[in-house]
């Protein structure tokens, strides 16, 4: 599991430890919000949303510093 997101984190980030801080924070904001999950069939889909989502406010983050 951890594989799959460090890969999509790859594809969305440019800076390594950016990948590592939104792999990390994506396992810690899924572990918080697990009673949220409907289906655990879709646990792994329900995940990587989250990393994307977490992708793009880093991304958002490093615009803003020039």
């Amino acid at each position: 599991m951890t594989k799959t997101l460090y890969r999509v984190s790859y594809g969305l980030l440019r800076r390594e430890a950016d990948r590592e801080d939104a792999v990390q924070e994506t396992i810690l904001r899924a572990w918080e919000r697990l009673p949220t999950l409907r289906s655990t069939e879709y646990f792994e889909t329900w995940v990587v949303r989250i990393l994307i989502n977490e992708c793009y406010a880093i991304g958002r983050r490093n615009r803003r510093v020039v």
